[in-house]
């Protein structure tokens, strides 16, 4: 579907939500439970709250196409954190990711997923824990 718009000339046209309406509220954009920190996103004019572009969403599959067929260069420990009630990407995408590193290096991929969060966990209203999570990957996997 992205190829096709793309190639439509559509590359720059906002993806609008699974069931085409539009995304007014914290509660309908599903990025974050934070909604305080939303509406400072949302309304402040130097941020944009939106969907991602048509370009930008086959850009991202593409990516995840040369990743998965490039495993076997990835030879750092990896982590992965995912939404759990993830709205607007695919995420049946990071098991897989994970799995397929852990098939050439085991142990080298690690993934979390976060049940009940959406996507944007760094602006979650617990992105205190993820961001924990990120610095112990690092001290535990960055030489001392």
């Amino acid at each position: 579907l992205a190829t096709g718009q793309v190639e439509a000339g559509n590359g720059e046209e906002p993806i609008v939500p699974p069931d085409g309406s539009p995304v007014d509220t914290c509660e309908e954009a599903k990025i974050t439970h934070d909604c305080e920190l939303y509406d400072q996103f949302a309304n402040d004019p130097l941020t944009i709250i939106g969907s991602a572009t048509w370009g930008a969403g086959l850009a991202f599959i593409n990516a995840i196409d040369a990743m998965m067929a490039s495993l076997a260069d990835i030879k750092v420990p990896f982590f992965i954190q995912s939404a759990g009630d993830e709205y607007w990407v695919d995420a049946t995408s990071h098991p897989l990711v994970c799995d397929g590193i852990n098939e050439i290096y085991p142990g080298q991929c690690n993934l979390v997923v976060h049940e009940n969060d959406w996507h944007e966990l760094l602006n979650e209203v617990d992105r205190a824990a993820y961001m924990a999570d990120y610095l112990d990957f690092f001290d535990n996997h960055l030489p001392q």
